[in-house]
């Protein structure tokens, strides 16, 4: 998939509003692996991920998804 599309953009705002893959897939009527799918398929059009990984989450212990940082928010 080479082109951005509404759907991978939805699914990244939902994730970022609603704070998790697992709540903007349920408000996406999605299940969780299609919800994942739309943003994995939105960092290879973009060539960056927009979501840092990070073990031990609130996923008992599997990698969960958390907004990386805006580069303001890094400092100098």
């Amino acid at each position: 998939m080479n082109r951005l599309n509404s759907d991978q953009i939805r699914a990244f705002l939902h994730a970022v509003r609603l704070g998790g893959l697992g709540r903007a897939a349920d408000a996406l009527a999605l299940a969780q692996p299609a919800e994942t799918t739309r943003l994995g398929n939105l960092e290879r059009v973009i060539g960056n991920p927009v979501f840092a990984r990070a073990p031990g989450g609130p996923a008992g212990g599997r990698t969960w998804w958390r907004r990386r940082p805006w580069p303001e928010e890094t400092g100098p």
